[in-house]
């Protein structure tokens, strides 16, 4: 088993740029290189390849292959050296910041440049020990995920932008012809939506403004809508149990008023019955004696008891007997309920936006 702890950063350093290796590629000659900075010097060096470190020349070029053995060996040296020791060092790259691909650890420093040639980018330290290297190569601001920034065809960085087909291109790149493609450079096209964005994000801003505006003036009309609401539920109760009362009231005493006349009216009737009954025992009476003179013969009789006989009849009944409903405590029913009524007409009607239309 490997022990890491054995090993040094010196072991695993490319020998043309300096930094650990990056996708190592082991050339016939043994030595070992990353796989972009061999590419970047190889393809410089025409029909016939050399080797940086021992010169050997090599015809034709060798494919270049990266050695997978030692790149999971560096990954995992590159992983004991963020975790082994008692002290680690505080990182010095802030987030959205690019890393230097040549340092270690949680020490690694922030990039200051990126070799757009050998792929990597480099702290002020590593980037001294680059160009003291590799003057020609071309540095630019540091860039994060460089592979991904690269043009797949020409391995050159895409700073180009074509409008038709809304695509990167890189410089080398000729099929996007104009003026049927409209083709401007990244940086312009760049401004271009950005400047586009900042307008809509104004426009969003004011919408938002507008629609938070429009909930609070919502939620304040729901709470005085149901305030209202609330209010006309308890003076609809109240009302209910008011007039149940007022009519249990009324009713009361109507029936305590019909009950007295109705008593009233027994006590005139039993009276009224008396007489009537005297005046029918007093006419039966009168009517036998009256048949028995008409239907005699002897006229010495009759006129000797005609003086005598009563000249008027009984009186008979004086008044009717009936009973009468109090009106006057049926009328006070239904004007009470019709002035309550007259109040829950009155009552708004309850609309969406949360005030209370006067009903009609």
């Amino acid at each position: 088993m490997v022990s890491y702890s054995a090993m040094s950063e010196d072991q695993f350093l490319c020998s043309i740029c300096l930094g650990v290796f990056t996708n190592p590629a082991t050339i016939p000659c043994g030595h070992t290189f990353c796989k972009s900075c061999l590419e970047g010097d190889w393809n410089s060096s025409g029909d016939y390849a050399v080797c940086a470190v021992c010169n050997m020349r090599f015809t034709p070029t060798p494919t270049i292959l990266v050695n997978i053995v030692l790149r999971d060996l560096v990954e995992s040296f590159k992983g004991a050296s963020r975790c082994g020791g008692s002290t680690v060092d505080i990182p010095t790259v802030a987030p959205g910041e690019v890393s230097c691909d040549a340092c270690l650890g949680y020490g690694m420093t922030k990039a200051v440049k990126t070799c757009l040639v050998c792929v990597s980018s480099y702290c002020p330290e590593h980037e001294v020990v680059h160009n003291a290297r590799f003057s020609r190569h071309q540095l630019v601001r540091p860039l994060a995920n460089l592979e991904k920034r690269m043009c797949s065809n020409h391995e050159r960085l895409l700073e180009r932008y074509c409008r038709t087909d809304k695509t990167m291109l890189c410089a080398g790149c000729d099929t996007h012809p104009e003026p049927a493609h409209q083709v401007v450079s990244m940086q312009v096209e760049f401004l271009a939506q950005k400047a586009q964005l900042t307008e809509a994000h104004g426009k969003v801003k004011e919408k938002l403004k507008a629609t938070r505006k429009e909930a609070e003036q919502f939620n304040s009309s729901f709470h005085h809508c149901k305030d209202v609401a609330t209010s006309q539920i308890r003076f609809v109760n109240g009302f209910r149990l008011d007039l149940v009362s007022k009519v249990g009231q009324i009713c009361e005493r109507y029936n305590i008023e019909a009950r007295r006349r109705v008593d009233e009216m027994k006590s005139t009737a039993s009276r009224r019955r008396r007489v009537l009954e005297d005046n029918i025992t007093a006419l039966t009476s009168r009517d036998a004696e009256l048949e028995r003179l008409i239907g005699s013969s002897d006229s010495f009789a009759f006129l000797n008891i005609l003086p005598s006989l009563p000249s008027a009849l009984p009186d008979g009944v004086g008044e009717q007997c009936s009973i009468n409903i109090p009106p006057d405590l049926l009328g006070n029913l239904l004007y009470t309920f019709m002035k309550d009524m007259n109040k829950l007409a009155k009552m708004g009607n309850l609309s969406t936006n949360g005030y209370a239309a006067p009903a009609d």
